[in-house]
């Protein structure tokens, strides 16, 4: 390719996404940088041919190579801007199928009523799984691990409750069998009175009874209904002679379902209802209902069914109520617990600052939920007030502690500082003085912390005596600085119980400080190569070699630091290992 090719190229492929191309793009960039040497070596020869040296020969760009660098770079951060894009895209997804793996853990401890709802909720979260494409490979294969496992499990559960159901069905068939009979029984009984308790008895108990398997379940309601209607009639042709108390039975039935629907009328928003007062209405018409006498044959449907209709929506709205009261109670005694799990931890924490304002939330928290169970209620506020006060008394005898040892501890440094201002250190011999020095800090640092009020004063007079006997030694400041390093790692590592953890994340730390001066000194090598003729007249040029030097003597620094760090780290590994074993 000619470099009017490659500049052509890239303008088109410029136009497309940067991660379909950049393969194609990276080819034509190092097909570029064929014919850009290639220039340079014949430009070189010809200049040394003419009579030049090697030494003094410039190779300037042309306006190719200009455009050709100026398309590469536009499209180096079109490509960063996509991978950008393409890491939040990724991310976006892993975090929506977390959610979906959420939707399926809880689905695993939800209790199984409607078996299509769930399956079909199951469908709905597999779908959208399926959707959801672009996610990295190493958080695909855990995730997907995670969806079979929750899948499975739910799959066992349905299973279960399956057979269970199958189970019931059974049982209810043989039971509306057998009162099916019982039915039959009575067509045959002379005694009309005896006949009707007998029907409503088994009314009764046939309502008690569950469904039954499907494949019966027609032949069962037909044959019931033919029954029962057959009683009725016979129960009918009986108060053929009470028709009048018919009728008037018939109105009081009518007075109860208008009552019954003026109640049902405000059922339909379930809020701001007082359900024990509808419950004792209800229970009212009902016993008012069943007390009531027969009425006119023809209106027996017609009214059953429009009290059967009504009582089907009080029996809806009210069973709709207690799974809100009991989904709401269970989410208030899960709250509940979590806040007294947090407090059994929270009440042994010694650090109180961040602790006290927890508790004071959760305290505040607390007070916004009650569980209707008094009995579990009082049980609960009863842990809570235990853990609270315990908490409480342990900051108080805290805080009574560290009063004193602080108070102790001022007075060992202030000793401790007398004895150093007291102390006389041989400038002629710098390895013993050194040596007095690192105990002086040593003690320092194990007699532990003082007040607040004190710290800055008591370690400005401690340190500043300490930098003044190192001035007096002659000591460098690059060797100063490793001392006091050397001492900033003790105090970590005094500070903690785990050293390996807190030195590693330390020299992290340092490795990523490189890593950044380094590209730095990149960055003003790439600027100081934009620099032509006489670069030391150049003021720009000077600051930019004056920075790099600057730059070098941090990255000096800081490698020192590691070098040391990782002497120490080094110590402590091999210290553990050998106490291991």
């Amino acid at each position: 390719m000619t470099k009017e090719e490659i500049i052509s190229r890239l303008e088109e492929l410029l136009e497309k996404s940067p991660l379909e191309v950049h393969k194609e793009i990276r080819t034509i960039e190092k097909e570029y940088k064929k014919i850009w040497i290639k220039e340079f070596e014949e430009a070189k020869q010809n200049f040394i041919n003419e009579g030049g040296k090697a030494k003094d020969f410039v190779y300037y760009k042309s306006k190719e190579d200009e455009e050709i660098e100026n398309l590469m770079a536009i499209f180096n951060k079109k490509k960063e801007e996509a991978e950008k894009q393409l890491e939040i895209t990724r991310e976006k997804n892993k975090q929506r199928k977390e959610e979906l793996l959420r939707q399926l853990e809880l689905l695993i401890d939800v209790e199984i009523k409607d078996i299509t709802t769930i399956v079909k909720k199951i469908r709905e979260i597999q779908g959208e799984w399926k959707d959801i494409k672009e996610i990295k490979k190493s958080d695909y294969v855990e995730l997907q691990r995670k969806y079979n496992l929750l899948l499975d499990k739910i799959n066992e559960n349905i299973k279960a409750f399956d057979t269970l159901q199958q189970y019931d069905l059974q049982k209810n068939t043989k039971l509306k069998e057998e009162l099916l009979n019982k039915f039959e029984h009575i067509l045959n009984t002379d005694d009309i009175k005896k006949a009707e308790e007998l029907f409503k008895s088994y009314r009764k108990e046939w309502n008690q009874i569950g469904d039954v398997v499907r494949e019966k379940y027609a032949e069962i309601k037909t044959k019931y209904n033919e029954i029962t209607q057959k009683i009725k009639e016979k129960l009918e042709l009986y108060y053929n002679a009470l028709e009048e108390q018919k009728k008037e039975n018939l109105e009081h039935k009518k007075e109860l379902l208008v009552k019954l629907k003026e109640l049902t009328e405000h059922l339909s928003n379930n809020e701001n209802i007082i359900w024990k007062e509808v419950n004792e209405k209800i229970q009212h018409i009902k016993s008012e209902w069943e007390k009531t006498g027969h009425i006119p044959s023809d209106q027996v449907r017609t009214t059953n069914d429009e009290y059967n209709a009504l009582l089907d929506i009080y029996y809806d709205a009210k069973r709709k109520h207690q799974e809100i009261i009991k989904q709401k109670q269970e989410e208030i005694k899960n709250i509940k617990n979590k806040i007294l799990k947090e407090l059994e931890t929270l009440k042994d924490s010694k650090d109180f600052n961040h602790a006290t304002k927890r508790v004071i939330q959760l305290q505040q928290d607390w007070k916004k939920y009650y569980l209707r169970n008094k009995e579990e209620n009082d049980q609960l506020n009863q842990q809570f007030k235990a853990y609270c006060d315990a908490f409480f008394e342990n900051k108080r005898n805290q805080e009574k502690e560290k009063v004193q040892e602080e108070k102790d501890n001022l007075v060992k440094k202030i000793d401790l500082i007398h004895r150093l201002k007291e102390s006389k250190f041989d400038v002629n011999n710098s390895k013993e003085a050194l040596q007095k020095i690192q105990e002086f800090i040593k003690e320092w640092n194990n007699i532990g912390h003082v007040s607040i009020e004190e710290k800055d004063k008591i370690n400005d007079d401690f340190y500043g005596k300490i930098n003044q006997i190192y001035a007096e030694l002659g000591l460098s400041e690059e060797k100063r600085h490793a001392i006091h390093y050397k001492h900033k790692l003790q105090q970590l590592i005094q500070s903690t119980s785990n050293p390996v953890d807190i030195l590693t994340k330390e020299e992290k730390f340092i490795k990523k400080k490189i890593k950044e001066l380094e590209n730095e000194i990149t960055q003003i090598d790439n600027n100081l190569a934009f620099f032509k003729g006489n670069k030391s007249d150049n003021p720009l040029f000077k600051e930019a070699y004056e920075k790099k030097n600057k730059v070098n003597a941090y990255i000096n620094e800081w490698k020192t630091k590691l070098n040391i760090l990782q002497s120490t780290l080094g110590e402590i590994k091999k210290n553990k290992q050998t106490s291991d074993t």
